[in-house]
Parts: C-alpha cells; sequence; structure tokens
C-alpha cells in the first residue's frame, strides 16, 4: 500500500548540533549524541583569580543537544558543542595591570559532575581523567585515547598562540585572541573557546565543535533524573590571595597581548586563570532567562518500541541546508537527497545519498549501515526515523554518523549528518530534484505500527 499527499509544508529549521558542559574565560564542552532530542543553552557564570590576585567574573553559553530521555541502565553521548565566553567589562579591566588588549590562553582541566550518571573514561598521557565515577576533566575526556586526536586548539601543540611560543601543551584547549578593553568602557566582548578570535557581537570569532563526550552509563531508576553541571564538589580551592573562590573547576592559563605592541606584537607572562563556579552577589547574570543552570534527562524506563513494517523513500531539494566546513565556518548551501528506508533496520540496506557543494568543494555522503529504524503514525501523518553510518567525501571528509526523520502527509524532511570535519544539516518540506518534484512516499501496512496509530 503507498500514500501520498501533496501538502508541502516548511517546518522551522531545528537547532543544531553545534553547539562536557563548558565554559570559562576557559572553557570545556559537552555535547550532543545520533538521534537526540533536547536542545538547550546553558549559562555558566565563573569567579576566576587571575595569577592569585586579581579577582574577576566571567560567564560562558552554550549550546547543545542531549537526549529527552534516558532508559536505566542505558548508556548516552554528548556531542557537537560549541561555547562563547561573555567577558564583562569590569574582567576586561583586570587585564588593564597588564596593558593587554587581548586575551588568548589554554584550558586543561574543565570538571564535570554527574548525578545518577557514571562515566568511565581512560587515563591519557597526561594523566588521570577521573578522580571518581562521577566527576571527569571533559578536556581529557576528549584526548586520546578517550576520543582520536583532532586538531591543535582541542588536542595541544598549537603553534598560532604567540603568548605560547612554540606551541601550546599538549591535552589543551586553545582560544583567543579575543579583544579586550582595559578601561571597560565598550561593553561585553566574546570569544569562542576552544576557538580562534573574538569581537564585541555574540557571533564574532569561529568555534571549534568538540568530539563526542561518553559513553556515560545512566545508574539512577525509573523516575530519577541525570543532571550534568560543571561543579566539582570537594575539590581543590581557588584561592585569589587569602578569598577562598570555592572548589577550581576550570584550570586555565592566560597571556595579555601588550596593547600598542602591534600584530602579533609582545605578549606578557603566562597567569594562571583558575575558576570556580560563581555563586557570589556579584556573578554575571545570566543573559537570557530561558537559558538552563544545568542539563537534566528524565529516567523512563521503556520497553522496544512498537513499529510499523514497510519502507519510506524521500527525494529532493533543500535550497537552505546548513553546512560547517572546518577551517572555512557555517553557511546556508543547496543539498539533494535521494533515499530509501525499511522500518527493520536489518533490512535496511538501499540506497541513502546526500550531495552538496560547500564553499566550493563537493560533499557526498553514503550510508554504509543503519543502527535503528523506526516507523510509526500519528494522526494522518506517517514518520520514519532513524539512525546509522556513512562515509562522506569532499569537504566534510572521512565516517559520519546519520540522524533521519521522514514525514509522510504532509511531507517534511530531516537529516543530519555530522563527520570529524563538519557538519550537513537539512530540514523542511522536500523542494523538486532534477525538475520532478520531492516528496516522502511510504509503502506497507498503514497506519504505522499495523493495526492502529497514535
Amino acid at each position: 500500500m503507498s500514500e501520498k499527499l501533496s501538502k508541502p509544508r516548511r517546518r522551522g529549521r531545528r537547532a543544531g548540533v553545534f553547539a562536557s558542559l563548558v565554559a570559562l574565560m576557559l572553557v570545556a564542552s559537552v555535547g550532543a549524541v545520533p538521534a537526540q532530542g533536547a536542545t538547550a543553552t546553558a549559562w555558566i557564570p565563573l569567579r576566576c583569580s587571575i595569577g592569585g590576585a586579581i579577582q574577576v567574573h566571567v560567564g560562558a553559553a552554550l549550546t547543545t543537544t542531549y537526549p529527552d530521555t534516558v532508559a536505566p541502565g542505558a548508556t548516552f553521548n554528548l556531542t557537537g558543542t560549541s561555547t562563547t565566553v561573555i567577558f564583562p567589562p569590569a574582567a576586561q579591566q583586570g587585564g588593564a595591570v597588564f596593558n593587554g588588549d587581548a586575551v588568548q590562553g589554554i584550558v586543561q582541566d574543565f570538571e564535570t559532575n554527574l548525578t545518577n550518571a557514571s562515566a568511565s573514561f581512560a587515563a591519557t598521557a597526561g594523566g588521570p581523567t577521573q578522580s571518581s565515577p562521577t566527576q571527569f576533566n571533559a578536556v581529557r575526556a576528549v584526548q586520546p585515547p578517550n576520543k582520536p586526536a583532532s586538531n591543535p586548539r582541542i588536542n595541544g601543540g598549537d603553534t598560532t598562540r604567540a603568548g605560547f611560543a612554540p606551541a601550546t601543551p599538549a591535552e589543551s584547549f586553545s582560544f583567543g585572541d579575543v579583544p579586550t578593553d582595559p578601561t571597560g568602557q565598550t561593553g561585553n566582548r566574546f570569544g569562542p573557546v576552544p576557538g580562534v578570535g573574538g569581537g564585541p557581537n555574540a557571533t564574532d570569532g569561529t568555534p571549534d565543535t568538540l568530539p563526542d563526550i561518553g559513553p556515560l552509563t545512566v545508574t539512577g531508576a525509573d523516575g530519577d533524573t541525570v543532571t550534568i553541571v560543571n561543579q566539582n564538589p570537594g575539590g581543590p580551592p581557588v584561592m585569589n590571595g587569602t578569598t577562598n573562590l570555592g572548589p577550581k573547576v576550570a584550570d586555565n592559563t592566560i597571556a595579555f597581548h601588550n596593547q600598542g605592541s602591534g600584530t602579533p606584537g609582545t605578549y606578557g607572562d603566562q597567569l594562571a586563570a583558575d575558576c570556580a563556579f560563581d555563586t557570589s552577589t556579584s556573578a554575571v547574570a545570566k543573559p537570557v532567562a530561558a537559558w538552563v543552570d544545568n542539563l537534566t534527562i528524565p529516567i523512563e524506563a521503556v520497553g522496544p518500541p512498537e513499529d510499523g513494517v514497510g519502507t519510506a523513500s524521500a527525494r529532493g531539494t533543500d535550497p537552505d541546508a546548513s553546512a560547517t566546513v572546518t577551517g572555512i565556518g557555517t553557511f546556508p548551501v543547496p543539498a539533494q537527497y535521494s533515499a530509501i528506508t525499511n522500518c527493520d533496520e536489518t533490512a535496511n540496506n538501499r540506497p541513502f545519498i546526500v550531495r552538496a557543494n560547500a564553499g566550493g568543494q563537493q560533499i557526498q555522503f553514503n550510508r554504509t549501515g543503519t543502527d535503528t529504524s523506526t516507523c510509526t503514525s500519528s494522526g494522518s501523518t506517517n514518520t520514519n526515523e532513524g539512525t546509522g553510518t556513512g562515509t562522506v567525501s569532499g569537504a566534510i571528509n572521512g565516517p559520519a554518523t546519520l540522524h533521519w526523520v521522514f514525514d509522510e502527509s504532509p511531507d517534511d524532511v530531516t537529516i543530519d549528518i555530522v563527520g570529524d570535519a563538519g557538519e550537513l544539516h537539512i530540514s523542511g518540506a522536500p523542494q523538486p530534484l532534477s525538475g520532478t518534484p520531492g516528496g516522502v512516499w511510504v509503502f506497507g501496512t498503514l497506519p504505522w505500527p499495523a493495526g492502529g496509530g497514535v
């Protein structure tokens, strides 16, 4: 049986995977997983001590996607996070004593605490990644052997930071230069960590996306909640003179560029700039009320999902897909797709091809494996959703993960492809492909599952 209803509609583009809880002047990251459902921006206030003598208050905003729910005993990942640090005017004034008009730095430890979940990361060449099953350093969690080396702004060896010549240390995130105004007269400054650059706008600079954080294992029971937050209960204190700012969350080193010395110019001494989670009355206020203070994931016991029987076919164009290519940036691209999927992942062996042109480079994705594929119906809409793996040629080169949602009646397509060198995100009603109408077609015993719907 086949159904088709040509009532195309464009729905809002899903919040990206661009975007471990992290942050700082000086940040580490936690991000998203295939088939994730919840996207949030987390606000992290930090209280830092520069050189053990100058106290500053900064904040960080990260956007990340994570599971809607998790089952008892299940494992999950956090992936694909980008983070922006916010330096208020008062924090920029902290660099006046160093005659600084820009700051760059490294992050070697960013502590992440788990409730109702645990981690089991391997020790890195630099030492232990965890102090307990519920407390880990997110920087070392993305170093070999936990994850393959990605780039020198994540794994160390960055030769572009003049304040850390000849290269940043191994197992460190690097950031900067973030321009600062030591007079504190020109508003907030923003910089991605890890990443390059920064400026007076929240979108200034080029962030780096971290590898997956995980697997994390659910230890709570049905009805409990997993909580992930960048705190370090019982950890060593951050001291500013004789003042205890709280348990250390971030271990950072920074260097100020001396104003008037040109580019690359002269950098001052490397200074410790360690941070605690800021609970003081002087903490930087949360800029957006909807931003969360931590990640929370409900734990729900679930049985095997009831599934339909049949196949789905999706074919079309997304004229404004979103591509991110390492070294180039994020930009809209036209993308084409043609896919045939089966409700049974073990029978999912038909072609799944996506093409796009990003920055003058052709991207082509071919699915090589399917992890999940589920078919359900709700009212008049039939949906096939799944996850898998594949290979990407061109600008985003190498292995990649795949997440797709094909809605029929009304027709709508979501395809998320995440590789080591970039990402491609497609969403919306299928537009024509090669002169023929785009769309989603479903075949099988409808509604899905057979015998009913929601």
